[in-house]
Formats: C-alpha cells, sequence, structure tokens
C-alpha cells in the first residue's frame, strides 16, 4: 500500500481525514495526493470558469504548503479536478494506481445534497480500491484492531481476503464479527470454521471471530463496540471494498 488519495475541500473540515491520512501513511512509508474537485458550477454568476480555476489553485496551494510544511517526512503532492466530486475522485483513483482513499464525513445542506447527492456515500460504493471514511473526531491510534463486520456469505467472505494486505502492512488483528439475526445456536463452530479456513488460504494468522445475538445489525455492532476496542470497521459494499 503505497498511494493515499485523500479529498479535500479546502476548509477545516477536511483536516481530521488528512491528519489521519498523514500519520498512516508515515507509518506504512505511502504517499499522499490531495484532490480538490472544482464542481461543475449550476450557477455562475457572472464568474468565467477560468477565475473559479484561478482561486481554487490558490486556495489549494495555500492549503497544501501549510501541511506539507508541517510534515516534511511524508511524500505529499495535490491535483485540481473539474467534473462531479465522486465521478472525479474515483475516476482519477482508478488511473493512477490508488490504493486507499481516506475520506472525511462533511456535513451537506439539504439543496446540496438534493443537486449532487451525497458523495461520501458515492465513493464509498463506487470507489474502485478500498476507501476509508474517517469521523471528525477520530484521531490515529494506529490500525492494530480491524473489525470485518460480515453476514458470512461466500461473496462477503471472498472479500475479506482484500483486506488481508492492508492488514498485514498494519499489523492488525482481523476481528470477523457476525450478527445472529435469526439467533441460531451452534453459529460459533460455523464461524471458528469459517475463520480457520480463511487463515490456511491466506496464510494470515492474526483472525479471531465474534458472534453478536441480535436483531438489528446496528444494534449488534454497536453492543461490540461497548465491548471491545476497534481502531477500524471495515464491510464489503455492493460494488467494492470500504472502511
Amino acid at each position: 500500500m503505497k498511494s493515499i488519495l485523500v479529498p479535500v475541500n479546502l476548509t477545516s473540515a477536511s483536516l481530521p481525514s488528512c491528519k489521519y491520512a498523514i500519520s498512516l501513511a508515515r507509518d506504512i512509508g505511502a504517499s499522499i495526493t490531495y484532490i480538490y474537485v472544482l464542481e461543475d458550477p449550476v450557477f455562475l454568476s457572472g464568474m468565467g470558469i477560468n477565475i473559479l480555476m484561478e482561486e481554487a489553485e490558490s486556495r489549494m496551494h495555500r492549503f497544501f504548503n501549510k501541511l506539507n510544511a508541517a510534515n516534511p517526512d511524508v511524500v505529499m503532492n495535490y491535483r485540481i479536478l473539474k467534473g462531479a466530486v465522486a465521478t472525479s475522485i474515483c475516476n482519477y483513483a482508478s488511473t493512477h494506481q490508488t490504493d486507499l482513499i481516506i475520506i472525511g464525513n462533511t456535513k451537506q445542506g439539504r439543496i446540496a445534497k438534493s443537486i449532487a447527492g451525497n458523495p461520501v456515500l458515492q465513493i464509498l460504493r463506487n470507489a474502485p480500491c478500498p476507501a476509508m471514511e474517517i469521523p471528525k473526531t477520530a484521531h490515529y491510534k494506529g490500525l492494530y484492531k480491524i473489525v470485518y463486520a460480515t453476514d458470512l456469505s461466500k461473496e462477503n467472505l471472498r472479500h475479506l481476503e482484500t483486506l488481508i494486505p492492508f492488514a498485514k502492512v498494519n499489523k492488525s488483528e482481523i476481528i470477523v464479527l457476525y450478527v445472529n439475526l435469526l439467533l441460531k445456536k451452534n453459529e460459533s463452530e460455523s464461524l471458528q470454521s469459517i475463520i480457520n479456513k480463511m487463515k490456511k488460504k491466506t496464510g494470515y494468522a492474526s483472525i479471531t471471530g465474534f458472534i453478536c445475538d441480535d436483531i438489528e445489525v446496528t444494534d449488534g455492532l454497536a453492543y461490540f463496540l461497548q465491548k471491545k476496542h476497534a481502531d477500524c470497521i471495515a464491510i464489503y459494499t455492493q460494488h467494492h471494498s470500504a472502511l
């Protein structure tokens, strides 16, 4: 894992995800590319696209210089793109061998959501590589425990394998979490059998399992997080992997 992409909006709201990415990149020896997307303007209000691009370049240059000056040991660069936010970021990641996208969860107004949808959700669903959403209050302290929430389906478990390289580089323990919605008996035996097979197949020994008996997935996950410490929650989306 050598290349991390971090979308930014050039406000303080982008700083938590930037700081998280910097700490992770420093730990694993990766480089960072910050991406700012100048959206296709709905209303130009008399301003030409060239003027908007010049202003964006000026703001991005100041934003980048502050981060770069404070973290000279991490290789960084930036790009400014034009177009729809999620599409532009996913296309860039696809064509530039990006290994991980780290994106902050910034709030949007109702009007912005109705016009453009939720770009964070769109990126998580359509990214060509694993994508990590960073809460505002999250601080990087290492990724020692990664929880992989699964329904134990073959497709879902197959994508657990894509998490192994990420876990290896971070020396993480992977905890396979299954929420037993139907309250079936003997599920622990089935889960342990799956984990043993996964260890043998991947050659990665730091995989354990945990079962929560609950009627709601979110409640089961919340219960687990109250009882156990976790640095990252991983799920498989319908299209690609998401952290």
